[in-house]
């Protein structure tokens, strides 16, 4: 866990195994838990350093998607209500001073070792209201959708997505944000998250791989909901970031094919893509 040499806004945190990984995909078991504990102190530690407003977690595979280095990583961005904020590749992002980050590098340590969640998450970080409709009422109507399921977590397909591909995970008991899960649901969640980035590597074939989750209102989390997203891109397909609230609506037969798709990957782990299947 390191400060971030290139940053807008300070206090920007990664986090990255020890060994060489590439992707995310790569990880095993041990680094995908210890990287969810440290996600969440280093979360916990600029929550509660410099009270941001919001907070975006991300993980990019694949230059077409950002990554800077072919090394594995998270970065937790916070956001602040009074300064900008750019979605710019790290090569175009300005280099903070040595000064500035030996000086936030000392605030953060004496926050390092709180274990502060729901109560202090709330003080700091605006949640708006919903925005968009209810997740859990969509898998119990349309289950064709869903693609695995774990005793936290459901991951689905859904209609509002941002490439055809998309995946998102929703807590059951509708947590919040990630800050105010428990240790066995962070546990369980980046373990889904490594899961499913093979199912759609190998199912997809994208040039990049894009896994995230905003927190609060100001780092554009739509509404008092807890959702990781794991997007694919394609170097012939354009894409521009939008908020979910902006999404376009993909068909229904659409979703249900790809979600179709993802299952029977998921349960003979070596098929190859029949293209024939996303018809």
């Amino acid at each position: 866990m390191s400060d971030c040499e290139r940053s807008l806004a300070s206090g920007a945190i990664l986090i990255w195994p020890k060994e060489h990984v590439e992707r995310i995909s790569q990880l095993s078991n041990r680094q995908a838990v210890d990287i969810a504990h440290l996600i969440f102190r280093a979360s916990t530690a600029v929550l509660n350093a410099l009270k941001p407003s919001g907070f975006h977690t991300f993980c990019s595979a694949g230059t077409l998607v950002g990554q800077s280095e072919a090394h594995m990583h998270f970065q937790v961005q916070p956001r602040y209500s009074d300064r900008p904020y750019s979605f710019a590749p790290a090569k175009d992002l300005p280099i903070v001073k040595l000064a500035d980050r030996d000086a936030m590098f000392r605030r953060l340590a004496e926050h390092l070792s709180d274990h502060s969640q729901d109560s202090t998450v709330q003080r700091y970080v605006e949640f708006g209201p919903a925005q968009l409709s209810d997740g859990h009422r969509e898998c119990a109507s349309y289950p064709e959708t869903v693609v695995s399921e774990t005793e936290h977590f459901v991951a689905l397909c859904h209609p509002r997505s941002r490439t055809r591909g998309s995946l998102i995970i929703l807590s059951k008991r509708r947590a919040l944000c990630f800050l105010v899960l428990s240790v066995d649901e962070r546990e369980e969640l980046m373990l889904l998250i490594r899961d499913l980035s093979r199912v759609v590597e190998r199912a997809m074939c994208p040039d990049g791989l894009s896994v995230w989750w905003d927190t609060g209102e100001r780092a554009n989390q739509a509404g008092r909901e807890f959702v990781a997203e794991i997007v694919p891109r394609f170097e012939h397909v354009p894409y521009i970031y939008q908020h979910r609230r902006d999404l376009p609506i993909r068909p229904d037969h659409e979703v249900v094919a790809q979600a179709r798709m993802y299952r029977g990957h998921l349960l003979s782990k070596s098929a190859p893509l029949v293209e024939s299947e996303l018809a």
